[in-house]
C-alpha cells in the first residue's frame, strides 16, 4: 500500500492557501511558540458571518485560546479578549473534533474537499502550526488522488485525529472495512508515517499514554500500541461510538446502555458509572458529547433527544468523577447547550448554544452565560 501520512504543506498568506514545493522529507508539525507569542497567526480579513454557527470548540492545552469548528470553518480566539485572532480553514465538517497539540499552537481540522469525478466531497484531515503559519494535509492510510485529483481507489473520509500527551505522535483514524487498516501514526518531529494498523471500522481515536491510543468499533473498545500496531487491550461492553480517555490512568470512558461506564482497560474491571435519568420521549436518546476532565475530576456527557418531527433538544450531565454526584442537577441553564468544555484551569467553561448555535463562555458552576464570543 502507498501511504500519504504528512502530505502537501501550504503557507497561509491573508487566509489563502498557496501550494509551497514539496520538501524531501515530510516537515514537522509543531513549533514551539505558543498561540499568543507572536504576529503570525492567519489572522481572518473580515467578520463571520451573522448566521455562523459553530458546533465544536476546545481550549489549547494552554488555555491561551479557543478553538471551534464552525460553518465559517476553523476559527481561533483570544477568549480572555473576546477577539477572533485567526480563521485557518474557511470550510469544517461536523464528526471530526478539533485537537490541539500539547505544546506549540498546532491544531487539527476536518475539511470536505472536491475531487474530479466524485459526487460527494471527502473528508480530509490537516493540521495548522498556528505559530508557523502552515498547513499540512494529512490522507492517513490510503492512496492519494493523482497529479489531476482523481482517486485511484474509493477515498475514504477522515474519521478522528488525536496526540499523544507528549505531543510526539499523531494518529490519524479514516472509515473503513473490515479487516481493512484504518489508522497510521505520524512523528510530529518529522512528520514520517507509521504502517497501517487497526483494522475494521473504528472511531473516536484518543490517546491513553504517550505509546498506546485507543479506539471505540461500536461493541468493543481497542488499545493499540501506536509503535508496533498490536492490539494489547480489549474491553467489550460499549454501545455507542464516542470515547474518552481518564487522562493519567489506565481507564476509558465509554457508553454502556443508559450509563457512562469508566473502566479499567487492562483488566477490563469497571471502576465506576454513572446512569442518566429516563427522557420523557419515545426516541431513544444518543449521546452526541463524552469527555473527562482529570484536572478537576469531572465527567461531562451530552444526550440529543428527539421531542418531535425535526426537533430535538440537548441534556448534558456533569458529575464528579469520584463522589458521582451531578453537579448540573436543578441548573436549567445546563439544558441550554449542545456542546460543553472545560478550560484548563477550571475556570470558565466553553459552550454552543443548542437553539442558535452561538459559541459562549459558561460559569463552570451556575452554567450561565457570561459572554458571547460569536
Amino acid at each position: 500500500m502507498v501511504l500519504a501520512g504528512a502530505g502537501a504543506v501550504y503557507a497561509r498568506f491573508g487566509g489563502e492557501a498557496a501550494p509551497e514545493p514539496r520538501a524531501p522529507e515530510a516537515p514537522a508539525l509543531v513549533t514551539g511558540a505558543g498561540c499568543l507569542d507572536g504576529p503570525w497567526l492567519p489572522a481572518p480579513e473580515e467578520p463571520l458571518p451573522d448566521d455562523t454557527t459553530f458546533w465544536g470548540p476546545v481550549f489549547s492545552p494552554d488555555g491561551a485560546v479557543l478553538a471551534a469548528t464552525s460553518t465559517a470553518g476553523l476559527t481561533v480566539w483570544d477568549w480572555d479578549a473576546g477577539e477572533l485572532v485567526a480563521q485557518p480553514t474557511t470550510r469544517s465538517t461536523y464528526g471530526v473534533e478539533p485537537r490541539f497539540s500539547p505544546s506549540g499552537c498546532t491544531v487539527t481540522s476536518a475539511q470536505p474537499v472536491e475531487y474530479e469525478g466524485r459526487e460527494h466531497p471527502v473528508r480530509i484531515g490537516y493540521t495548522h502550526d498556528l505559530s508557523a503559519g502552515t498547513t499540512t494535509e494529512h490522507l492517513g492510510a490510503q492512496e492519494g488522488p493523482d497529479g489531476n485529483g482523481r482517486w485511484l481507489l474509493k477515498p475514504r473520509d477522515v474519521e478522528a485525529m488525536d496526540f499523544s500527551p507528549d505531543g510526539g505522535l499523531l494518529a490519524v483514524t479514516l472509515s473503513g472495512t473490515s479487516g481493512e487498516d484504518g489508522t497510521v501514526v505520524i512523528d510530529t518531529a518529522t512528520g514520517a508515517a507509521g504502517e497501517p494498523m487497526a483494522p475494521g471500522t473504528q472511531y473516536g481515536t484518543v490517546f491513553v499514554d504517550d505509546r498506546h491510543f485507543a479506539t471505540n468499533s461500536g461493541g468493543e473498545i481497542h488499545v493499540w500500541d501506536a509503535e508496533t500496531g498490536e492490539e494489547v487491550h480489549v474491553v467489550v461492553g460499549a454501545s455507542n461510538t464516542r470515547l474518552a480517555a481518564v487522562r493519567g490512568e489506565t481507564q476509558v470512558a465509554y457508553l454502556d446502555d443508559d450509563s457512562i461506564v469508566v473502566s479499567d482497560y487492562t483488566t477490563g474491571a469497571e471502576v465506576t458509572s454513572f446512569t442518566r435519568e429516563e427522557f420523557e420521549t419515545d426516541d431513544d436518546p444518543f449521546l452526541t458529547r463524552l469527555l473527562v476532565d482529570g484536572g478537576r475530576d469531572r465527567v461531562y456527557a451530552t444526550w440529543q433527544v428527539g421531542t418531535g418531527p425535526g426537533a430535538w433538544r440537548f441534556h448534558t450531565y456533569v458529575w464528579d468523577l469520584t463522589s458521582g454526584a451531578d453537579l448540573a442537577e436543578g441548573r436549567e441553564a445546563i439544558g441550554a447547550y449542545s456542546a460543553l468544555v472545560p478550560h484548563p484551569d477550571g475556570g470558565v467553561l466553553a459552550a454552543v448554544t443548542a437553539v442558535e448555535g452561538a459559541l459562549v463562555l459558561v460559569d463552570p458552576d451556575t452554567f450561565e452565560v457570561v459572554e458571547e464570543l460569536s
